[in-house]
């Protein structure tokens, strides 16, 4: 079962944050933050499965290195309180296999391009089924940059698009995000799809999880951390945050749920299926049946034609398809009642 998933989040340096930083981790790479005087490593981070930055034709080819994207980004955005990127973080279908997913992704940054001008840093990563993540959880973080790219392949003007109509944008992005998704499940092959709606909007009640923040998301990784070493080598004192453990019992009752929806909406297709079969049988047989009627009556009329006086023998097979021709009639009157 295809599950949706589509965020929209704020990378902003009033919350203590680093565009190279985040960048470096997404990626899994050694950035130096040249601002803070820095080195960003996460070159031991793994579950990576791929990255690449998209941007406009006329980019400076500067700014297609990861390294020197985010630290000129940090240098333009020289306010305290300047928002450093925007981030889409996005959920596989996990029916998709990785080139399935590479090419998922790439349509999707390379329309981000395209309506925004602006250069995206995307990477997927995969689920960590050591610590207990749940083994279908392929995702991807795309980066893009809050200023398009000028006439000069440098960066330009804010973009606006956000800012003026956030609320609209996000729905075209979270509707636009479903349309790929389902395309791609299509040409895989699957029949299953997913809906961007809201779960009230589709009349679904599921459970609201509870906001983690920060300090949580932290302690979960440190647990995680600590659960890839020998069992005799764990810190008993670092557990799972509670309200993590919650959010993953939310999450499992709302998956069954949805779950049960998407088995209704299988068979509901299954169904549609079933009778266009059964339509189109039905009229080719009735195709079949007037088709012998017709040759029938024809047979009937050059009987009548045939002179009464000729041999029993001819006569037979007249009598034969009278009878025929009174079966089919039948039948065709048993179908018509059917209906």
């Amino acid at each position: 079962m295809a599950i949706y998933h589509f965020s929209v989040k704020n990378i902003s340096r009033s919350d203590g944050r680093s565009a190279v930083a985040c960048s470096a981790y997404r990626s899994g790479e050694k950035l130096i933050d040249e601002r803070q005087g820095k080195e960003q490593d996460y070159t031991k981070k793994t579950g990576v499965e791929f990255t690449k930055i998209y941007a406009p034709e006329n980019t400076n080819p500067e700014l297609l290195d990861r390294n020197q994207l985010w630290n000129t980004v940090e240098k333009v955005e020289n306010r305290k309180n300047s928002q450093l990127a925007r981030e889409f973080e996005i959920a596989f279908p996990h029916e998709l296999n990785a080139e399935q997913r590479q090419s998922m992704l790439n349509e999707l940054c390379q329309d981000i391009v395209k309506r925004h001008g602006v250069v995206v840093d995307a990477a997927i990563h995969a689920p960590h089924t050591q610590s207990g993540s749940d083994e279908r959880n392929f995702h991807a973080h795309i980066m893009f940059t809050t200023r398009s790219i000028d006439e000069h392949g440098n960066l330009g003007g804010k973009t606006r698009e956000f800012n003026d109509n956030g609320k609209q944008e996000v729905e075209f992005w979270r509707e636009n995000f479903a349309d790929i998704a389902n395309k791609h499940l299509a040409r895989a092959g699957y029949l299953s799809e997913v809906d961007h709606r809201s779960n009230a909007d589709r009349g679904i009640d599921l459970e609201a999880t509870w906001h983690e923040g920060v300090a949580v998301t932290a302690m979960k990784r440190r647990y995680e951390r600590e659960q890839l070493k020998p069992v005799e080598e764990r810190n008993p004192k670092i557990i799972m945050p509670t309200i993590a453990l919650e959010n993953d019992a939310i999450r499992a009752r709302n998956a069954e749920k949805l779950e049960y929806e998407q088995i209704i909406k299988g068979l509901d297709q299954e169904i549609i299926a079933t009778n266009s079969v059964i339509t189109d049988l039905k009229r080719s047989q009735l195709n079949e049946i007037n088709q012998d009627r017709a040759e029938l009556h024809k047979n009937q009329e050059n009987g009548l034609k045939r002179n009464s006086a000729q041999s029993t023998g001819i006569q037979h097979p007249y009598q034969e398809a009278k009878e025929r021709l009174s079966i089919l009639e039948q039948q065709i009157q048993h179908m018509e009642n059917n209906e």
